[in-house]
């Protein structure tokens, strides 16, 4: 794309202008794994989308409920953010998820389809999730909220998310 502008570049000066430009030079970066073809798209990610426990929100999530749950992450969007209104956000799709009882949380499978993004996840610079959540919620005198009848809307890629346990990796072939 940026040798294409390049070239049409020096087309308008060299049209508009009584001189030639000669030569027209321009550096650029490829990622080593688009060279060596090792990140192919759609990027197939896994990991963990919420455990058990009171998170950054204040809310407590219950085993219980994540099982009962889980299912219904399937097919959700992954977006930026939790940018839900921008479908240029939309960067991939959840394929899997199901509870795991050793961690007390749900794992999940999906696939990424932008370059930009995937190229990110594939070198760890996006390596968490938040997932976005509708429930009822319970207010205790502790001063938490003990969150039901979980529904998902969105798994999205975040660098701070709610439940540190939220992380992501490329899947492994």
């Amino acid at each position: 794309m940026k040798i294409k502008k390049l070239i049409e570049f020096k087309k308008r000066v060299n049209d508009r202008h009584n001189f030639k430009v000669q030569e027209l030079s321009a550096d650029i970066e490829v990622s080593d794994e688009f060279q060596n073809n090792e990140l192919s798209l759609p990027l197939e990610i896994s990991g963990v989308a919420l455990t058990q426990g009171i998170h950054k929100d204040g809310v407590y999530y219950s085993s219980d409920e994540l099982s009962m749950a889980a299912g219904n992450l399937i097919g959700k969007f992954v977006i930026l953010k939790h940018n839900k209104e921008e479908i240029s956000d939309r960067v991939g799709k959840v394929t899997k998820a199901w509870f795991n009882s050793e961690i007390n949380g749900i794992e999940f499978e999906a696939w990424v389809e932008d370059e930009k993004i995937a190229s990110k996840i594939y070198h760890g610079l996006i390596d968490a999730v938040s997932v976005g959540v509708q429930s009822k919620r319970i207010p205790t005198e502790e001063g938490i909220s003990v969150a039901t009848d979980l529904r998902f809307t969105e798994l999205s890629l975040v660098s701070n998310p709610a439940d540190i346990n939220a992380r992501i990796q490329v899947k492994a072939s």
